[in-house]
């Protein structure tokens, strides 16, 4: 019973220390770096007294040499100082100087140099974990957006729309040969879904008068295509489009995005040579025709003062980073 306990502790205490290895290791570099410096400064007081030394050994090398000779304390015996004693006996000075100070800062270059590799380690740790999650996402978009397309076949545009957002779908019949509508209402688990905003008066951006959010819309929406098309690196990030749209960010805004490739968009390039990748989903929400307008490029404007519920999603973002 004693040993099923423990052995469950000890599981438990290394599936945490693998979880927050990252952690660890870069707590333990940075504590280890400062530690290397504090026992490098102490020693640093050691290093006077070996340097006196050398210099002292230096400048009686030099005057033996100046001298021509060299006197034997115990024996009191000269012999000829040549230059290539000189020589010999520098390099031997340098060598034990070199070796002391080595002794001296070698506990300090071992405490730093292991805590490096933690912190490497680390870094190595959370880029494998980052490719594992890249790989995760890329399957699970490509899985959600079939499921998608399955349902908008089978069950229609209004039933992938109502299921996503939470709002309530009503058809309405067409008057004098018109297409049938769909009518949207909010409904109380209505909310922000995957990386959609509301366009209300949260935002600056935001009028009572619908024509004028069109505007605004179609106008951010053709600044920020010149934008990607202008830029060096031809990405424009998530965080970026709601910021021209003066909507919350995301925290996943940073790596998620929209990227234009010269050589291969050409098909997705207008008149004036301006990209047209990044486009918004326009959902409006209680309005007077309740019709899902598929982009800002189809969106027709009726001319009505009030003050609608708009829901903006943002196809085409892809990882970035």
């Amino acid at each position: 019973m004693l040993n099923n306990v423990l052995n469950s502790v000890l599981d438990t205490v290394v599936a945490s220390v693998r979880k927050h290895a990252p952690e660890i290791l870069v707590g333990i570099g940075i504590t280890g770096v400062v530690t290397g410096t504090v026992i490098a400064c102490k020693e640093t007081q050691n290093v006077s007294p070996i340097l006196e030394e050398h210099q002292e050994q230096m400048d009686e090398i030099h005057k033996a040499f100046d001298a021509g000779f060299v006197t034997n304390e115990e024996t009191k015996e000269t012999a000829e100082y040549t230059p290539a004693d000189m020589r010999r006996d520098i390099a031997h000075t340098y060598f034990r100087t070199t070796y002391k100070l080595c002794k001296i800062y070698l506990p300090a270059g071992l405490v730093i140099g292991g805590s490096i590799v933690c912190i490497l380690s680390s870094h190595t740790i959370m880029t494998r974990r980052n490719v594992g999650l890249t790989a995760a996402y890329a399957g699970l978009s490509e899985t959600y957006n079939n499921y998608r397309k399955n349902i908008i076949e089978k069950f229609g545009e209004a039933a992938d729309v109502e299921a996503r957002y939470n709002v309530k779908a009503k058809k309405t019949k067409g008057k004098d040969g018109e297409e049938p509508s769909v009518q949207y209402s909010r409904t109380d688990k209505t909310e922000e879904s995957d990386h959609s905003r509301f366009f209300d008066q949260e935002s600056r951006l935001w009028d009572k008068n619908v024509n004028m959010n069109l505007m605004a819309l179609n106008s951010a929406k053709q600044c920020l295509n010149r934008k990607l098309k202008t830029r060096r690196s031809h990405v424009v990030t998530l965080n970026e489009v709601y910021d021209a749209l003066d909507l919350r960010p995301s925290e996943d805004g940073q790596v998620l995005g929209y990227r234009f490739r010269p050589g291969v968009d050409k098909d997705k390039i207008d008149e004036n040579g301006i990209p047209q990748i990044i486009d918004f989903l326009i959902i409006r929400i209680n309005d007077i025709d309740g019709k899902v307008k598929k982009s800002v490029s189809d969106v027709t404007s009726t001319g009505e003062v009030n003050e609608p519920v708009m829901l903006l999603d943002f196809p085409g973002v892809e990882q970035i980073i």
